[in-house]
């Protein structure tokens, strides 16, 4: 197992008799500290909306589009959000027993959104499905609203002027409810922490607390490969956003585990294949994969666990925040830790991260129910970051944040929290 580990010097990492500087390390970012840097206010990021409708703890979100979003909740429910006017478009229905811990959204020409409980299944939905189904429970709605307004007021087809039934109603007993799936997943042993897509839709990786990771074939409905590797319960999976083959698990082991779909022990093995043969990439060919790299979360702690990742945007790099309130990013291309972030020092653990579209903030949310945002380029001195450092504090939740998600065009974050309310910011 790969490590990192650091020297006497605070100011450096080595690894092996490859020793490189915290200066160095920088570069990674792409950007370089400087005053010509200009700074962003703590103002720049602020509440746009706040969306409530759940009557349980909101443990995940994602984006459709810049304008859409999907929520799931321990009431059974999945709810499709307008994020411009914070109006429910739709909502989804779970079956019993189907108490959701996670949801994901596939963004390309399929427009699927998943969401994975204490059930040990997955269940995908197409969206688009969803969104007409509401639409058209609106309009019968209000149709018979209006009908019944007309029978109230004495049959002579006059509308009761007390009666706007625009006004009266909520969006989400306007909308029809609908639990059809388009496909269910079941082979966990034990309850869904995360999912997420990988190639285009076509697969969908899920963790698990029964120490392992399964990678699924959508088109076909059917399991591909079981992921082991982990000794506890892998609590979340992070897809390159380069190439989706390549994904990093972590888990309660403190582990970082980081998976390649091109290699797997048919062809990965060193030793086991000339060089000159080609290696498959097809589902067919995956019987068992390997993990290509592995990372220790903490250095200083023991083994923390890890309760969520994030690629760096170029995918040469990912963060993980841990369970003792520290977030450590590491580099792919060099296997070692290359800056870390207390986020608190009280050792509130990291519930949800993510970074902005250029990877310049950081955004750790937190158990004690705050958002810190992170700007990389003013570290100005050797890491950890401190909770001091951080450009903002973002402190509208009232208990835990569960889960974070980035707009498309990467001008808003929306996140979602234990007080059973959504957040958007810009």
């Amino acid at each position: 197992m790969r490590s990192s580990t650091s020297s006497a010097s605070s100011s450096t990492y080595s690894r092996g008799s490859a020793s490189k500087t915290w200066h160095l390390n920088r570069a990674f970012y792409n950007y370089s500290y400087s005053d010509k840097v200009p700074r962003i206010s703590q103002e720049r990021i602020h509440i746009q909306a706040q969306l409530g409708g759940h009557f349980g703890r909101a443990m995940g979100v994602d984006f459709v589009d810049n304008t859409t979003i999907v929520s799931c909740a321990q009431d059974s429910k999945m709810i499709l959000w307008n994020a411009k006017s914070g109006h429910k478009r739709a909502w989804v229905n779970l079956p019993p027993g189907s108490i959701p811990t996670c949801c994901t959204v596939e963004r390309s020409e399929h427009r699927l959104m998943a969401c994975g409980g204490f059930n040990a299944s997955i269940e995908v939905f197409d969206i688009d499905k969803c969104l007409r189904a509401g639409e058209h429970g609106l309009l019968d709605s209000i149709d018979n609203l209006l009908h019944n307004s007309k029978e109230g007021s004495g049959g002579n087809g006059e509308e009761s002027p007390q009666t706007n039934p625009m006004q009266k109603q909520d969006p989400m007993h306007t909308c029809t409810t609908t639990s059809r799936h388009e496909a269910v997943f079941s082979g966990h042993r034990s309850f869904i922490t995360d999912i997420t897509w990988c190639e285009a839709g076509k697969r969908l990786i899920s963790t698990s607390g029964d120490s392992s990771s399964i990678l699924w074939d959508v088109e076909a409905r059917t399991k591909l490969v079981t992921l082991k590797g982990h000794t506890d319960d892998v609590n979340c999976v992070a897809v390159s956003p380069v190439d989706s083959r390549l994904f990093v698990t972590a888990g309660q082991d403190g582990r970082c585990l980081v998976w390649d779909m091109r290699i797997n022990t048919s062809v990965g093995k060193r030793g086991n294949k000339s060089s000159g043969e080609k290696r498959s990439t097809k589902s067919t060919s995956i019987t068992k994969m390997e993990p290509k790299s592995a990372f220790k979360a903490s250095l200083e702690k023991g083994d923390a666990a890890v309760n969520c990742a994030a690629f760096f945007p170029d995918g040469h790099a990912f963060l993980a925040g841990g369970e003792d309130g520290r977030t450590s990013i590491y580099d792919l291309r060099c296997d070692s830790m290359i800056t870390s972030i207390d986020a608190n020092e009280a050792g509130s653990p990291v519930n949800a991260a993510l970074f902005s579209a250029s990877g310049r903030l950081v955004f750790l949310g937190g158990a004690d129910g705050s958002i810190r945002v992170y700007d990389l380029t003013r570290q100005e001195r050797a890491p950890p970051m401190r909770s001091s450092d951080s450009l903002s504090v973002l402190d509208a939740h009232k208990a835990d944040v569960n889960s974070l998600a980035l707009s498309p065009d990467g001008s808003t974050v929306a996140s979602a929290s234990d007080d059973m309310s959504i957040f958007l910011w810009g």
